[in-house]
């Protein structure tokens, strides 16, 4: 391909726009090999509901004759009537899905929705870059594609190991002084096993970390450019104690900036803690998930409830912005785990932390998901909210009826818009609802 229009499928969250970093490495590597990019990035659009799809068509209108967009789980009911749309009026046109979204459902998917070309699964540098050079299908690894009338999956993708010689992202392809936040990734994958999570699945259960200088480097870069607020992208930025450590030293000998990311409850102490604060870093994340033990050892997170005290107590001392994620839904949960959770996220309000609570969505490479998959069940008060919450009041009922209409036709490639059905979840929801913890 000589040229492509390259798209950012992120609507607009209110002014919290953030650098889409992971298009951009996309854009570096396509232009490196020598293709025409053109790239956009839907969070800077100014339609007054960008969910609609009618607006996506129109945001895609004058694209390349191919056209790549990556996006998330939550936009893509939204997304494929566009595409079907694009696709009636120019079907010269190949389409390519790609991104965590799309990766997940890559096979059902394309089967569901014929008007989708290719998907690429996973890290996408190496498989556009084949793309782009004209390789055979069959010849590249790690993407599904249509043959005829069959969907075809090839050999997966290899990891990229050296991941000092990819391309910083193509920061010449946006104004920076549009967005909230950068964002920079340090490491990719992460070698946990939670059982609600799909991310470690989507990376093969490995870690791959960059140098501290090559970070170092593009953390100048960014800052050259007016960048000194930054968040580590990371699945889990402490994973390996002496790179932060030493990236600590670096950041605190060299630049001035602050910084947040994201951290793990049984890889903290006050130590490290006190070395990230005086490198800049005034806000950490900590995936508590429960406030059961019962359900702690059930998801495989590998933390406890004393660990959890201690370590946001010790965070809070150190960092300006602590918060702590919770999650209720789990089909095992007993209204006495329940308790437990909703009491703990009292006693870590109380020590300081910012506390949030999200309800389990089943992600389709998880292996809850694999379990408890015959125990899905779709009801628009569990919609995620993250988008919808934002529009939800700009469709009008036929048109929310439109999009719950694909989204319980296809289970499979919307699971995460489906819960878990157990006896007790209902109960659960009208307490929250009546605590005033949940949007109703």
């Amino acid at each position: 391909m000589e040229s492509v229009t390259l798209v950012n499928l992120v609507p607009p969250l209110k002014s919290d726009k953030t650098v889409p970093g992971g298009p951009l490495y996309i854009a570096a590597v396509l232009e490196e090999s020598g293709c025409h990019v053109d790239f956009r990035d839907y969070q800077m659009s100014t339609y007054e509901n960008p969910l609609d799809y009618h607006n996506i068509v129109k945001f895609l209108a004058d694209s390349e004759d191919v056209i790549a967009l990556g996006c998330f789980f939550n936009v893509l009911p939204f997304l494929l009537p566009a595409l079907q749309k694009v696709k009636d009026e120019t079907p010269e046109k190949t389409i390519i899905l790609g991104g965590p979204g799309p990766s997940s459902v890559a096979e059902r998917l394309m089967e569901a929705f014929p008007w989708i070309d290719i998907v690429v699964k996973g890290e996408g540098e190496t498989t556009i870059t084949e793309l782009a050079q004209g390789a055979p299908y069959k010849d590249v690894k790690g993407i599904v594609v249509r043959s005829g009338e069959s969907v075809v999956a090839t050999p997966p993708r290899e990891r990229i190991h050296a991941l000092d010689e990819v391309p910083f992202p193509a920061y010449d392809k946006i104004d920076l002084t549009q967005y909230d936040q950068a964002g920079v990734i340090t490491a990719r994958g992460c070698p946990y096993r939670c059982t609600f999570c799909e991310v470690a699945s989507l990376w093969g259960y490995h870690t791959e970390q960059r140098s501290v200088s090559n970070v170092m480097e593009e953390i100048a870069l960014l800052h050259d450019c007016g960048v000194t607020d930054f968040h580590i992208n990371d699945d889990t930025f402490v994973l390996n104690r002496k790179w932060v450590t030493q990236f600590c030293h670096q950041l605190q000998n060299d630049i001035d900036i602050t910084w947040r990311c994201l951290g793990r409850i049984n890889l903290m102490d006050g130590n490290l803690l006190s070395v990230m604060a005086q490198s800049g870093c005034n806000g950490i994340q900590y995936g508590i998930e429960s406030g059961s033990e019962q359900i702690l050892q059930r998801i495989g997170k590998q933390i406890s409830i004393p660990q959890i005290k201690e370590v946001v107590s010790i965070s809070v001392q150190y960092m300006e912005h602590v918060i702590s994620t919770f999650m209720w839904g789990f089909p095992f949960e007993t209204m006495g785990d329940f308790y437990e959770t909703v009491y703990m996220m009292g006693i870590l309000n109380e020590l300081g932390s910012l506390v949030k609570l999200l309800f389990l969505s089943p992600a389709p490479l998880s292996p809850l998901y694999r379990e408890y998959k015959t125990q899905l069940r779709f009801d628009e008060r569990f919609v995620p909210n993250v988008l919808w919450g934002i529009y939800e009041d700009k469709f009008s009922q036929e048109k929310k009826k439109e999009v719950f209409d694909l989204i319980l036709r296809y289970p499979e490639v919307f699971s995460a818009f489906y819960y878990i059905d157990t006896p007790e979840v209902w109960k659960k929801y009208e307490i929250l609802g009546q605590t005033g913890m949940l949007r109703r």
